[in-house]
């Protein structure tokens, strides 16, 4: 359980964190559960009775039929009777009394205790929270948009690369929101929650979730089954890193799990120099430097080693220079890498600390800590766990630490990774790759082999975050080498991580290493404990190299890989995940041969596809990548002029979207045709059937407003030929259009994308009218239009159109030598450009309109 920070919610937040606390106590003592199965005996005894007496009570209030004459009114009763009835009251309350009870010493969720001290060893640890946070203002209003969000069960990704302070945000958040909602960083996947009833809103919060995505699949498919069963809200906020890591991707293929989603995974990547100053300042002034007049120089030193400008790197680099260590040229590595130097001979080596002592905790790194609970066999060459308790100061060294067993009061030694993340593994890269004199490492065998061993699931996602953070690193290949005793588990964990390196080294080009990766997962399969899950895993892999060969025009290779898949569909009865396989081949391949207009043999796996979708076995995972084919496939067709054939598919998805059978898939599929086929025939000069594809898009969007998507691409559409019309100056045309995305953009099928392209449509025609003579005023009635969506939608995507718009009329009034109307709208335009003075487009926007406005005379 999160504890508050007392000091921003006072008496109310304590009040709340110690009764959560306090419940957490009570459901762990064995007495209370005692007292609590005597109370539960209680209730049934206790509903039995007023089951029984219900009869009675009607009868005594006189509620049966009069006719029968022997019965008088309740006022008529006896004082005894009268108190009878009270007791039978006081009955009810006490049932639901214990009701409420019950739930609130319900099992709850266990949370991750987040709290790490703040010392000097900690102070770049997330948890600590030694580093003041700063900034997030918008990251946090979005993540309160998601908490208030109607539904009773939502989850959302936040996605970002190590260092971007994904975790710190997410601890922030839990800690903002300890009053309304019980939040914390979830610790237990295999908590039962099918019977789950939360006794207060939660917020459930995974932090990397590499290792338990499949658990964590099914967790979001039961939580958004059982919505309509739970009394409080539920949120599930997922930390994962950037949008490469394209399993994240997966979660919102499944229809249970994409439904309950509440937005697109969220990046949280874009360089903020206001968080990078304010942590320099915490620096600074911790080793009593002066602040500098400018922070310019700095930043620059930063932005040259992480061009992201991470939060993370920016603490490394303040507290170097604040210390004055910060003097040499750094890069990304050679930054961490000087933190690991410093932290070993400052702080580990005056204590003693040893090389086996090192090994150890690359060790407890690789496997996410090592604690004497664990059944962990140590290998000879690390230092054996007793002798490091022994020797309190490598103990202390190595931020070991002592916790206790709070159900047998045990004392616990537990030798932690080394955090930050991205730190402990470019230790452990760095300290189990091959010597540069020697050529060798004599640990590396031995600790690949206890990690694989003992921390199987461990081990395979801190490969895979390596995978994310140092997949160029010297020692990562000879880390990601088959485990040597392989078995079952390690089999399936370590296929699943050659599945996502086949991935990373396909996108990079690298099919020397996919194909290696892909031999040895192959004679993985030939060994006797080859199973369903790990042969999809080898299907994944095959998938993956399909795409990139054919990306890359090697179709002799991409359809052997495909004749390798053929024989797994005939194994793949009660297996959709294969099946779902198969058709991501047939897509890849399509889209592929399509791109290259090789479009016979294109056409023939379209057919295999069709029929595929059409098939018992299809999912809505299946009939997307079918739809998404046809529409590529349409594509490639208009623009080799193919239009018969285009018009062939656009029917098959025509009809489709109109059939008993139709899903919002293939509504949506249907959509994205009509949306390209426009484009295209737009850029064929054949209007007539570019506008009557656009006439049944429009019936479709505002037939299909449960479906936002589809009335996205109507908006996208509208916006292009408004945007083309405008162009040409045919106004008329472009004025039908425009009225089409304002109506939609008030309609309930609206969303904040539409309201956008609303905004730049406005602003584009202003500058479309701005070039007439006589364009005045439509351009005042767009500008009121910009001005209302500005009002109603304040967001910087809504208002910077605005602000844009404001600087064409003054530009206009200008030209005109209307000195009033231009210092009317000079006075809002520079107001509102004070609410963005970081903003590149509207500075040099500022800049240019006050070099036009030399000759007006001011306005008094």
């Amino acid at each position: 359980m999160l504890v508050v920070n007392v000091g921003k919610y006072g008496g109310t937040a304590l009040k709340d964190t110690v009764q959560n606390q306090f419940i957490s106590f009570l459901k762990k003592s064995e007495r209370v559960k005692a007292v609590l199965e005597k109370l539960e005996d209680l209730r049934k005894m206790t509903n039995q009775q007023i089951a029984a007496q219900e009869g009675l009570k009607e009868l005594l209030k006189g509620n049966i039929d009069r006719a029968s004459g022997n019965i008088e009114h309740r006022e008529s009763l006896s004082l005894d009777i009268q108190a009878h009835l009270e007791e039978l009251d006081r009955l009810h309350d006490i049932g639901s009394e214990l009701e409420a009870l019950k739930d609130q010493l319900s099992e709850q969720p266990e949370f991750v205790n987040p709290n790490t001290t703040g010392t000097e060893i900690n102070k770049f640890v997330y948890r600590s929270q030694y580093i003041p946070f700063a900034g997030r203002e918008k990251e946090i209003d979005f993540l309160e948009s998601f908490l208030n969000s109607k539904r009773m069960f939502s989850w959302q990704a936040l996605i970002g690369p190590g260092g971007v302070g994904k975790s710190r945000l997410g601890l922030e958040f839990c800690l903002q929101h300890g009053v309304g909602f019980r939040s914390g960083v979830l610790d237990d996947f295999d908590f039962n929650f099918k019977k789950w009833q939360p006794c207060q809103p939660t917020l459930l919060v995974v932090d990397y979730t590499s290792k338990e995505r499949d658990k964590l699949q099914s967790i979001i498919k039961c939580l958004t089954n059982r919505e309509t069963k739970h009394e409080c809200k539920i949120r599930l906020l997922i930390l994962d890193r950037d949008s490469s890591d394209h399993q994240l991707n997966s979660l919102s293929e499944h229809r249970h799990t994409r439904d309950s989603r509440f937005k697109q995974p969220y990046l949280l990547k874009q360089p903020d120099p206001a968080i990078a100053k304010s942590i320099f300042e915490f620096f600074f002034e911790k080793e009593n430097q002066a602040i500098p007049a400018s922070w310019d120089e700095l930043l620059k030193r930063l932005e040259s080693i992480d061009a992201d400008m991470r939060p993370l790197f920016a603490a490394y680099l303040g507290s170097a220079v604040a210390k004055g260590e910060g003097d040499r040229h750094f890069n990304r590595e050679s930054l961490l890498q000087d933190v690991i130097r410093r932290e070993i001979e400052d702080m580990m080596e005056p204590c003693g600390v040893t090389e086996k002592d090192l090994a150890l905790l690359a060790l407890a790194t690789m496997t996410g800590g090592i604690s004497t609970e664990d059944n962990f066999t140590l290998p000879e060459c690390v230092t054996p766990f007793q002798e490091l308790i022994h020797a309190k100061n490598r103990f202390k060294a190595l931020n070991c630490m002592v916790v206790e067993d709070p159900e047998t009061s045990q004392k616990i030694q537990v030798i932690p990774p080394w955090e930050p993340d991205l730190v402990g593994e470019l230790f452990v890269l760095d300290f189990l790759k091959d010597d540069v004199d020697t050529g060798v490492n004599r640990y590396r065998k031995d600790i690949l082999n206890a990690a694989w061993d003992n921390a199987s699931f461990a081990t395979a996602a801190f490969l895979d975050r390596c995978r994310q953070d140092y997949l160029d690193h010297v020692g990562y290949d000879i880390l990601v080498v088959q485990p040597e005793e392989i078995h079952p588990i390690s089999a399936f964990l370590w296929a699943k991580l050659a599945v996502n390196l086949s991935f990373s080294y396909g996108e990079e080009g690298n099919f020397d290493k996919v194909e290696d990766l892909y031999s040895k997962l192959k004679g993985i399969l030939h060994l006797s404990f080859s199973t369903p899950l790990l042969d999809i895993e080898y299907a994944k892999a095959t998938v993956n190299l399909i795409n990139f060969y054919g990306a890359a025009e090697n179709f002799v290779r991409a359809e052997d890989l495909y004749a390798d898949l053929e024989p797994f569909m005939a194994l793949s009865q009660n297996m959709p995940e294969m099946v779902l396989e198969y058709a991501k081949a047939l897509f890849n391949l399509i889209h592929n041969y399509g791109r290259a207009r090789k479009f016979e043999r294109a056409q023939e796996l379209y057919f295999i596809l069709k029929r595929l979708s059409l098939s018992a076995e299809a999912t809505p995972e299946i009939v997307s990548r079918y739809t998404k084919a046809a529409v590529n496939l349409i594509i490639y067709y208009g623009k080799a002029n193919y239009f018969d054939r285009a018009e062939d598919l656009y029917a098959d998805l025509k009809m489709l979207s109109s059939s008993a059978e139709s899903t919002s898939l293939m509504g949506l599929g249907y959509a994205m045709a009509s949306f390209n086929l426009i484009i295209l025939y737009e850029k064929n000069n054949d209007i007539d059937r570019m506008e009557n594809i656009y006439a049944d898009l429009k019936v479709l969007a505002y037939s299909s407003v449960s479906t936002p998507e589809i009335a996205w691409q109507y908006a996208k559409a509208a916006f292009n030929l408004i945007n083309d019309y405008g162009e040409e100056r045919k106004f008329d045309r472009a004025e039908e259009f425009y009225a089409d995305m304002r109506d939609l953009s008030s309609s309930s099928a609206s969303t904040p994308e539409i309201v956008l392209h609303h905004a730049m449509a406005a602003f584009n025609l202003m500058v479309y009218y701005s070039r007439l003579e006589n364009g005045q005023a439509r351009l005042q009635e767009l500008y009121a239009d910009l001005k209302a969506l500005s009002s109603t939608h304040p967001t910087p995507e809504i208002e910077i159109p605005y602000i844009k718009g404001i600087a064409t009329i003054v530009l206009v009034s200008v030209n005109a030598k209307d000195h009033k109307s231009a210092n009317q709208y000079l006075s809002e335009f520079r107001n509102m450009c004070k609410k963005y003075p970081d903003n590149p487009e509207l500075l040099g926007l500022s800049d240019y309109v006050e070099s036009q406005l030399k000759e007006i005379p001011p306005t008094f």
